[in-house]
């Protein structure tokens, strides 16, 4: 997948990765020489602070960790920045089921998966 990114030019868009940790770890490690600095991350748990201005990329770990607010505050900031910071997500399992759900906010999923990677294998794609 690394490789399909890089003959696309590594464009500037959200990526949303979605499978074992392991795998989406390989791939973002892949990533890191090619992604705008400065690099921010957040990870479940911690506070979410919405980045600074000049972000030029936040990395989500388990992004359907975020709470509601949270999710809401991330899409404002999003919405309102001059030049948003790309979005590069994980999830260990695919977060639609959530927004059919109404837990995960639609708007916000809609706008992180411009890319959606499933890194979960063949057989679990079957299932």
């Amino acid at each position: 997948m690394h490789r399909e990114l890089q003959e696309m030019g590594m464009p500037r868009v959200n990526l949303f990765l979605v499978g074992p940790r392991s795998a989406t770890q390989d791939l973002l490690e892949l990533l890191l020489p090619d992604l705008h600095n400065p690099i921010a991350t957040w990870f479940p748990g911690e506070p979410l602070v919405v980045p600074a201005e000049g972000t030029g990329t936040m990395i989500f770990y388990d992004i359907g960790a975020l709470a509601h607010a949270e999710q809401r505050l991330l899409l404002d900031h999003l919405e309102r920045a001059a030049l948003p910071p790309q979005i590069i997500s994980t999830s260990s399992t695919p977060l639609y089921p959530r927004v059919h759900a109404g837990t995960f906010d639609d708007a916000l999923y809609y706008r992180l998966n411009l890319i959606y990677m499933d890194l979960s294998g063949p057989a679990s794609r079957r299932s």
